[in-house]
């Protein structure tokens, strides 16, 4: 058991299965399923970074924060701007729990691009930028597969957000 720091959970595994019937409909995935059923749905802890980054930009000589929530799986990340307030510290199985496997340096260097970019963009210059905090959060989801899952078999999913929280991904 590992002791964590979650999102609640807000979308019922029912729900889940009509999302991913939803999205099956779309022609790249009924070419991808080929009719296959729904065989099992799991739930599945995923470790995103919350890192919080602040701007300085000289010329206008104004500060910013910015937080940006980096998965910590695909290293996508995206600029949020309110992580839900339901964040709790439970006891999770470490069979459902999927650590990053992405260092903290990169997690820095994506929050530092990502946030040179948008600063750029928006304010112009060379801004100075640094990293105030990261923080760990898991997102809960419902995994629902396609087909049996075999040892050395590839399986068709589809992950869907338990805890409701939509991100755009970059």
């Amino acid at each position: 058991m590992a002791k964590i720091n979650v999102l609640e959970i807000k979308v019922s595994e029912e729900e889940a299965i009509n999302s991913a019937k939803l999205k099956c409909k779309s022609i790249f995935y009924r070419i991808l399923l080929r009719a296959k059923k729904i065989e099992e749905v799991r739930l599945h802890y995923i470790e995103f970074k919350l890192v919080t980054v602040e701007i300085y930009n000289k010329r206008q000589d104004k500060k910013d924060t910015i937080k940006i929530l980096v998965n910590g799986s695909t290293g996508g990340g995206s600029i949020i701007q309110d992580i839900p307030k339901d964040l709790s510290n439970k006891e999770i199985d470490d069979d459902i729990v999927q650590y990053s496997d992405k260092d903290n340096a990169r997690i820095r260097s994506k929050a530092m691009n990502m946030a040179m970019r948008i600063s750029h963009k928006f304010m112009g210059g060379t801004p100075e930028i640094k990293i105030k905090n990261i923080e760990s959060i898991f997102r809960p989801y419902w995994v629902v597969f396609f087909d049996k899952v075999q040892q050395n078999k590839r399986v068709i999913y589809i992950p869907i957000e338990a805890d409701g929280f939509k991100i755009s991904r970059n």
